[in-house]
């Protein structure tokens, strides 16, 4: 008897905190989600930045401006992404009903292009990553210096440093000295790995945010055709929580190597696709 009152004691105030906690997501959930939105916009800003220094390293490098343009493919596939959460918004929270067959058919349009623009990106992720594997090395610790400085970089963590004729001996104390096969682009051993691992994480969370994509619009679908649960929906579920966890592990290779950024990006996203689960929740509950 004595246990069960301690329990009591024990669970009621995190029952109370908890339920005050939901009251006030409840409350303030809309404010949260477009400030949610306005941060990713924000992020995205920044990342059109980074990608047009990309795109003007590729020009400068002597790249056709076709070639030059994969620079930008973060931006491009963010695009996708913006476009296809505004897509699961408006059938998640304005159009729980279902959307008039013309628009239904407007949607879903829209959303095949947003996963092929998305699906794009991971190709070009793809082939980078094969690209790490063509690397070789220079021969000798003077072919640095002999270089095109003009076209010339040094890549180290996602930084890029232009090779000069003042830097050019002190990179090579750093042997071997490594040309990889992005043009004009040379790195060191450590280099290398890291830009190897940084490949491997841009591949994965990107296969995996169509998973989840993919998974959240299976679970639409069956909402609007059905206008109920059905037993596939637990599974989807479960598959989209299994994204998020992988998604979070890249996002934590990326702050390991001190790019909180990216860190940022993928949290401020997961936030956002939070939401549009939060809509489905409570549609689910309005069926």
């Amino acid at each position: 008897m004595a246990f069960g009152s301690r329990a009591r004691q024990v669970t009621a105030p995190f029952s109370a905190t908890s339920s005050t906690m939901m009251v006030w997501l409840a409350k303030h959930q809309q404010t949260i989600k477009w400030l949610v939105y306005a941060l990713l916009l924000a992020n995205f800003g920044m990342y059109i930045i980074e990608d047009i220094g990309k795109f003007q390293r590729a020009l400068s490098q002597g790249q056709s401006l076709l070639a030059a343009t994969t620079r930008l493919a973060t931006s491009l596939d963010l695009v996708g992404w913006f476009a296809l959460l505004a897509i699961f918004e408006i059938e998640s929270y304005w159009l729980r009903q279902g959307p008039s067959p013309a628009l239904a058919r407007a949607l879903h349009i829209l959303r095949l292009g947003c996963l092929a623009l998305i699906a794009n990106t991971f190709f070009i992720y793809f082939r980078e990553m094969m690209q790490i594997g063509e690397a070789v090395t220079v021969g000798s610790q003077q072919g640095l210096c002999d270089l095109n400085f003009e076209t010339s970089y040094f890549l180290f963590n996602q930084t890029y440093s232009a090779i000069t004729a003042t830097n050019c001996a002190a990179l090579t104390e750093s042997l071997p000295i490594i040309q990889l096969a992005e043009f004009g682009t040379y790195s060191n051993t450590e280099g290398l790995a890291i830009a190897s691992l940084q490949a491997w994480a841009s591949l994965i969370e990107s296969g995996v945010w169509i998973i989840y994509a993919t998974a959240l619009t299976a679970i639409v679908l069956l909402r609007q055709q059905v206008h109920s649960m059905t037993a596939l929906e637990p599974l989807l579920a479960v598959a989209c929580r299994i994204c998020i966890a992988a998604i979070l592990c890249c996002a934590a290779s990326w702050a390991y190597h001190g790019h909180y950024l990216y860190t940022w990006d993928s949290c401020l996203w997961i936030a956002g696709f939070t939401i549009i689960e939060a809509n489905l929740s409570q549609w689910r509950k309005a069926l």
